[in-house]
């Protein structure tokens, strides 16, 4: 025992060298001065066959001169045979290593001249075999091969050996999808040190669910291994290409496991159980890439954008089904990819990308990059699945690529290149002209926007320069305008005031320049957008008539009628301007272009004059106007050029004659234009008109009636199979007077009358059905029903109703002909009379306060109140 305490000695030594503060936790110490734990893994339990890997090792207060005491007993609790081995560097084992028999109850394993702390000890048994053992670490001071108390020991470790055949697993596969080419799936050893099974005896068979092969090719395709062990992904294996997968069908997963290694011959290697998944409908048909439209990104092309240099964006994946009229999927999980051809760095100055909140500063860290995780994402109500990104010290033609897919469907991209921002400048309602008096002032309004829609800051001035002045008299000078106006949101006014004589035309030069102190201007963002002042008499500044050159003047109501037919646009009417680019244009189709001109009224001293910059309003109840980047609904107003004409273009989602009032100041003309009555192809709502009841022995009239989305009446001709069908059908008592019409008129109605005999009863069905394709089958067809009920008309209950007054109350009954009404108060009789179909009132004197009154029609309880009579 000596000998052990001289070793307790210097490790206590060695704790006072270490101070105060360490001698404070020298129990803790201490009691983990020797440990034994698994080489790998956490579990203590291994499949029979493999060798089992432990680490003893000596704590850090173990000087080096005893690293050759650490000595590992085994136990051998199951009498099986067994094999030890260690090794430890610098150490010579002299017992207790190699093969031992079943009767070699336990074993030392010991040796001389360790140089290190650690020692690695193996276990292993026969494939065959199965048991458990015990083994447990400790520094031998007196080297008796004894755990003695007071020697430092780990705690006793139970290695255990599971016959292959006694393993269960956990198989999860990734739930496969329709079309999917490859399968996936995990394997987890259940109560197995999985981390110490060599990854080539660890596989997974791959076949459909009824064991029938997933395609027909080599088993190397579907009997995979040698997937090294992940603390996440455990032992994941992936088929190569085969079939694509059908709809309701299923795949199967069988672990394989061979302890000598497997093969891709070895499918019938099993172990554990087989798991099986079905295989499910796709949901997702479509996935398409694109910027989401605001004033830092647009779309230029399909898979390709353009963003504001360094500035907060979105890209988003429309996610849409297979049906006729695809429709967005929701709730759908999308992955992402994220990479840039910019140099990210942290390094000033700086280069960063934040995608969904979070910086990166690395191009290789971003999602889907390496070994990276891609970006989990799942489309909202519309469909969509967004990324939002946040540029920082990127330089104008930079990109960053983003990479969408659903399921198993091809990925699609868009690649956003960073654009700085270039302004364009517009004027008076896109008119670059106006007239004044003499010594009159143009009032411009001008709107600057950046190919994006967004506004520029406000940190600009609209200037104008005079370039030229023509006047009769005097020339302008620049002094006559306020030459410089901030621009506030993008917008501002700038006042151009003619300070010449004369009749004749200024022209100025607007530009947008950043603003500097002391009066001084920098970079010139919009340059030289010309703008023109004619100088006229007042009188030529009156609008005196507006003409049409579209359609032909009636001579007598003097309106300007197009006889069309138009085709409709059928297509919702909005208000947009589009030079903002987050403002998306209507769309468009079967216009008519509308032109004229304004002038002064002529008189018989005076010929008309035409007006320049004049405006004019054109409006239509639900009609779309357009001119330009400028669309308006019901209403817009344009400019007349400098030679007084104006034009726009109109559509409409209302078929027949619609009228146009075009207006400038006290002068108007009209238009009309006739519309094409709704195509046959495009109607949208069913309507049967019919009564719900009906009483016998009358004449039923049934009226289908077909509109398109706007109201518009749909003729339906039934010409052929193959173009759009109607169908209209009735089943029920009585006869029609003639064949039911199948065809709709211009009203979009067809008619047809029953006549119901006296004893008719029961109920009658009229169903009515549209397929816009016939037999086509593009288009789903549409169907309405109604149900009318035939017999006699039901007999109205009678009513009574009871309110109280001054002297007096009142009692009334309805549907009550010929019968006797009788009231009662406090249960006795009151007064009576006799009722009519429609409402009688009655008046009873009655005393003051309060009386319960009851009333009988036909001697039957109607109805009970208590009153109050004042």
């Amino acid at each position: 025992m000596s000998k052990n305490l001289t070793r307790k000695g210097l490790v206590f030594g060695a704790v006072i060298a270490l101070g105060s503060t360490v001698i404070a936790g020298t129990p803790a110490l201490a009691a983990n001065e020797v440990t034994l734990t698994p080489s790998a893994g956490t579990s203590y339990s291994l499949i029979s066959g493999e060798t089992f890997t432990l680490t003893a090792a000596t704590g850090s207060l173990i000087p080096s001169s005893s690293y050759a005491r650490l000595k590992t007993k085994v136990t051998n609790n199951s009498s099986i045979a067994y094999t030890t081995g260690a090794t430890q560097t610098g150490q010579t084992f002299s017992a207790g290593t190699g093969s031992q028999t079943s009767s070699t109850a336990s074993v030392v394993i010991e040796g001389s001249g360790a140089t290190a702390a650690s020692a690695a000890i193996t276990l292993s048994v026969a494939a065959t075999a199965a048991g458990n053992f015990s083994v447990q670490s400790w520094l031998d001071d007196n080297g008796n091969d004894l755990i003695d108390s007071g020697e430092f020991a780990s705690e006793t470790r139970t290695v255990t050996f599971v016959k292959a055949a006694d393993v269960t697993a956990t198989t999860a596969i990734t739930a496969p999808v329709e079309g999917d080419t490859t399968v996936s799936a995990t394997v987890k050893f259940n109560d197995i040190n999985n981390e110490q099974l060599p990854a080539a005896n660890v596989g997974a068979y791959f076949t459909k669910g009824d064991g029938t092969a997933l395609a027909a090719n080599t088993t190397s395709s579907v009997v995979r291994f040698n997937s090294a062990w992940s603390a996440t992904d455990y032992f994941k294996f992936t088929t190569a290409a085969v079939n694509a997968l059908a709809k309701d069908s299923a795949v199967k997963v069988q672990p394989l496991y061979k302890v000598t290694g497997l093969a891709a011959t070895d499918a019938a290697s099993t172990i554990a159980s087989a798991a099986t998944a079905t295989v499910v409908a796709r949901k997702a048909a479509t996935i398409v890439a694109s910027a989401s439209v605001s004033t830092t990104a647009k779309d230029t092309g399909a898979g390709t954008a353009d963003s504001l240099l360094n500035s907060s964006f979105a890209v988003k994946a429309v996610v849409k089904d297979g049906a006729t009229t695809p429709a967005v999927v929701a709730n759908q999980a999308v992955t992402a990819v994220i990479s840039t051809n910019a140099s990210l760095t942290t390094t000033a100055p700086a280069k960063t990308l934040t995608v969904n909140g979070t910086s990166y500063s690395s191009a290789s860290a971003l999602p889907g990059q390496g070994s990276v995780a891609k970006l989990a994402l799942t489309t909202n109500a519309s469909g969509e699945a967004v990324v939002n990104l946040t540029t920082v010290g990127y330089a104008a033609g930079e990109t960053v690529t983003v990479s969408f897919t659903t399921e198993n469907l091809t990925a699609s991209q868009v690649v956003v290149t960073q654009r700085a921002a270039t302004y364009t400048a517009s004027v008076n309602s896109q008119a670059s002209v106006a007239s004044v008096a003499d010594n009159g002032t143009a009032s411009v309004a001008v709107a600057v926007y950046d190919q994006f829609g967004g506004a520029p800051a406000d940190k600009y001035d609209v200037t104008a320069t005079l370039t030229s002045s023509n006047q009769a008299t005097t020339a302008a000078t620049a002094a006559g305008s306020n030459s410089n106006v901030a621009l506030v949101g993008g917008k501002a006014t700038i006042s151009l005031v003619e300070n010449g004589t004369g009749n004749g035309t200024n022209v100025y030069d607007l530009k947008v320049q950043e603003r500097l102190s002391g009066s001084q201007y920098g970079t010139t963002v919009v340059t030289a957008v010309p703008f023109t002042v004619k100088i006229v008499d007042a009188t030529a500044l009156v609008a005196g008539v507006v003409t049409s050159s579209t359609g032909t003047q009636n001579s007598t109501t003097k309106v300007y009628e197009v006889a069309g037919p138009v085709a409709l646009s059928l297509n919702d009417v909005k208000n947009a301007d589009t030079r903002k680019i987050v403002e998306t244009a209507p769309t468009v189709t079967n216009n008519q272009a509308l032109a004229g001109t304004v002038t002064t009224a002529s008189s018989a001293t005076q010929a008309a004059v035409a007006i320049a910059g004049a405006p004019v309003t054109l409006s239509g109840a639900g009609l779309q106007f357009y001119s330009g980047s400028v669309y308006a609904a019901n209403s817009l107003t344009v400019a007349t050029d400098a030679s007084g004409a104006w034009a726009a273009n109109v559509t409409s989602n209302k078929a027949g004659k619609q009228t146009i009032t075009v207006t400038s100041g006290s002068a108007s003309a009209t238009i009309t234009v006739v519309f094409a009555a709704a195509a046959a192809d495009t109607g949208s709502v069913l309507k049967i008109d019919a009564p719900a009841t009906i009483v016998p022995g009358r004449t039923l009239t049934v009226k289908a009636t077909l509109v398109d989305k706007y109201g518009n009446p749909v003729a339906v001709p039934n010409t052929s199979a193959t173009s759009p069908t109607t169908s209209l059908t009735y089943s029920g008592p009585g006869f029609t007077t003639s064949a039911i019409t199948q065809t709709l008129d211009a009203d979009g109605q067809s008619t047809f009358r029953v006549l119901l005999g006296a004893a008719d009863e029961g109920s009658a069905t009229i169903t009515f059905t549209y397929d816009a394709d016939g037999t086509t089958a593009t288009i789903e067809k549409k169907t309405v029903t109604a149900t009318v009920v035939i017999g006699a008309a039901a007999v109205a209950s009678a009513t009574a109703a009871v309110s109280g007054s001054t002297g007096k109350f009142y009692v009334s009954a309805t549907n009550a002909a010929a019968k006797k009404v009788v009231v009662k108060v406090a249960g006795k009789f009151f007064s009576s009379f006799t009722g009519t179909a429609a409402k009688k009132t009655v008046a009873l004197k009655a005393p003051k306060g309060k009386h319960k009154v009851t009333v009988f029609v036909g001697g039957k309880l109607v109805t009970t109140k208590t009153i109050t009579v004042k």
